[in-house]
């Protein structure tokens, strides 16, 4: 690695910390609100700080800016006053937040996620041959996890109140990799958050292994650092493993279209958004791979969706195709950090569709940019999903946020 490719790895990864600590701050920088009563228990809703929110939005633009810029400003010479300039805004940043933090409060909720139990009684379900969709989990919920991890569906908000709560999502919601993925644990009696740890470090070993020497030893600097973030995070029973671990593989097997388009395949068939690595994949493996190899990879994608979700699909259609588009249908909180997060600031509510377009907007132009300047986004442009996870309607904590090229 010469020391432009150091410069431009340095800059991404420095970009890469900005824009996990803006979930950071975002996430923990406020308090809990009561936002009324349900099922008969308080229900507490948290509430970033507007101060929060401006910093968050602040580091994340920086952040972004800097791992879709590496390049250019390697090129033009400007490393020492781009890390210079991230530093006072990081530095102010911290500044800002403990100030905060100091005149307010944090609540901090553990437990587990409604999703996480929903996923692991599905793989219990689909055992005793039972269809997961066909089955309600109320009761479930209510007795194994906290009123605060419901996720409540709501007849107006923002601002939310409990008393505009008209129930809560109690079905399955995922594509059918989302409980078979489990089926190993429920089999093996072990807690899920266990498998989810196990199957994430074994996906980090492999992508360690599959590294050339110059990744090899920047790895553990990226692992500590952001990304530590995204891996600690199987152990709070937040399920995202199932398609972290095949988006790790996926980078690692980037050089075999038909293994990382079974990996997208995967991860598309547990969580629907994943779908959106497709977008930037396909794109760097025409330029890299050729069409011909592309095309297999593409096919090897769509054969293992529908090979995971094809069963249920043609068993009740209209179940299925109601359950995998009820994220998008809902009316839900703003749960994490993303453009709509602009209402904690100003009370702005952005209109749905439009996010929706500009999101599914992103993805496209984002697929165009990587294509047609390879040579400056091919370490960095797994930074679209996350633009787009960022305008969604319902935003997602950037945990896809793309990490700098470990040079495979």
């Amino acid at each position: 690695m010469d020391a432009r490719d150091f410069n431009k790895l340095l800059i991404s990864l420095i970009g890469f910390n900005l824009t996990v600590l803006s979930v950071m701050v975002y996430g923990a920088d406020g308090t809990d609100v009561n936002i009324g009563s349900f099922v008969g228990y308080p229900f507490p809703y948290y509430v970033p700080y507007p101060a929060a929110a401006a910093i968050a939005f602040l580091l994340f633009a920086t952040g972004i800016s800097m791992m879709l810029l590496s390049g250019v400003v390697v090129n033009r010479g400007l490393e020492n006053k781009v890390v210079l300039i991230s530093a006072i805004i990081a530095g102010a940043s911290a500044f800002t937040t403990l100030l905060t933090y100091l005149h307010g409060k944090i609540i901090v909720s553990g437990g587990r996620e409604d999703s996480y139990i929903i996923q692991l009684e599905s793989a219990k379900e689909l055992l005793k041959g039972l269809n997961p969709y066909l089955v309600n989990y109320s009761s479930v919920l209510l007795s194994r996890t906290a009123v605060n991890k419901l996720t409540l569906i709501y007849k107006a908000g923002p601002p939310y109140n409990a008393s505009h709560a008209v129930g809560f999502v109690s079905s399955l919601d995922y594509p059918a990799f989302s409980f078979i993925y489990y089926i190993p644990a429920v089999l093996l009696r072990i807690p899920g958050n266990v498998w989810d740890s196990a199957v994430l470090g074994a996906a980090l070993a492999i992508l360690y292994l599959r590294l050339k020497q110059a990744g090899r030893d920047i790895f553990p600097l990226v692992v500590a650092s952001g990304a530590l973030y995204m891996i600690m995070d199987p152990a709070t029973f937040d399920p995202i493993t199932g398609w972290l671990a095949p988006a790790i593989l996926m980078v690692a097997f980037a050089d075999n279209p038909v293994i990382a388009g079974v990996m997208i395949g995967l991860a598309a068939s547990y969580r629907q958004y994943a779908a959106a690595l497709a977008f930037v994949y396909f794109p760097l493996s025409l330029r890299r791979l050729g069409r011909s190899r592309t095309m297999k990879g593409a096919l090897s994608m769509l054969a293992t969706a529908a090979i995971i979700n094809l069963p249920f699909l043609v068993s009740s259609p209209r179940v299925f195709i109601s359950g995998v588009l009820l994220p998008a249908r809902l009316d839900l909180d703003l749960e994490g950090f993303g453009i709509s997060s602009v209402y904690f600031i100003s009370h702005l509510t952005l209109p749905r569709l439009w996010l929706e377009v500009t999101a599914f907007a992103t993805l496209m132009v984002g697929s165009v940019l990587t294509y047609s300047f390879y040579d400056e986004l091919e370490a960095t442009a797994f930074v679209f999903p996350a633009l787009a996870f960022f305008i969604y309607h319902a935003p997602f904590t950037p945990t896809g946020s793309g990490s700098p090229s470990l040079d495979f």
